[in-house]
């Protein structure tokens, strides 16, 4: 009997600390997601695995912690040394726009439209927000217009329009969520922007991401 509890508590007591390893060396991590800022590929309560092993390649999902800033998820769209522009909501990269048909743009939809498709909308939680009586915004990526056979006009901020709330919480930021850069990464830095494009606060506000933030790249997304 006390042979069977000793070999309890060292199997109890190698696992606690297997756990604990893997917890601070980020060799593999288990997080379930609290925020909506990686809509639609990752949502409020998916659960995600991400490993220190993984290359924190473009469009991969890197989590990472920069200070003063919690544990944050985000894609990759920028390597070292490339040069990153957003212009009119389109993301450029060393010049050449990159295809992004599953990122949530916002768009303009008439009330007649958006009766007719709430339940999708409902269903898969996509952002919307009221324009005027007749009108509204919806968040909304390239595939979901093409499956609902929908053409709607693309809402973008104005370069001239200065965003007050992103300017009250970012100190400094002289641009609006449509209208960025051009900036130049820096050598073992990363750009990152959350797929729900006007519902992140990403590299467009804290910056970039140096290596040495990154904890580790998510492998099931």
């Amino acid at each position: 009997m006390k042979k069977l509890l000793a070999i309890t508590v060292v199997i109890a007591v190698v696992l606690v600390c297997l756990w604990y390893l893997l917890k601070v060396t980020y060799l593999f991590a288990v997080y379930k997601v609290p925020t909506d800022a990686n809509k639609p590929a990752i949502k409020p309560g998916d659960v995600i695995y991400a490993s220190r092993f993984a290359d924190p390649g473009l469009n991969n999902f890197l989590c990472f912690q920069k200070p003063g800033v919690p544990l944050s998820i985000f894609r990759c769209i920028g390597l070292p040394n490339d040069v990153i522009e957003i212009r009119t909501g389109i993301v450029y990269r060393n010049g050449k726009p990159v295809d992004e048909p599953g990122v949530w743009n916002e768009y303009l939809i008439n009330k007649a439209t958006l009766n007719s498709i709430i339940g999708y909308l409902t269903l898969n939680g996509h952002d919307l927000y009221t324009v005027n009586d007749s009108t509204a915004s919806v968040a909304i990526s390239k595939n979901d217009l093409r499956e609902l056979k929908l053409n709607l006009q693309r809402r973008v901020t104005a370069k001239d329009s200065v965003n007050e709330m992103i300017s009250k919480a970012y100190p400094g930021t002289h641009y609006n969520e449509d209208n960025f850069g051009p900036v130049k990464i820096p050598t073992d830095s990363y750009f990152v922007l959350g797929d729900d494009r006007h519902n992140a606060a990403d590299s467009r506000y804290i910056g970039f991401i140096n290596k040495d933030e990154i904890k580790a790249t998510v492998i099931n997304k």
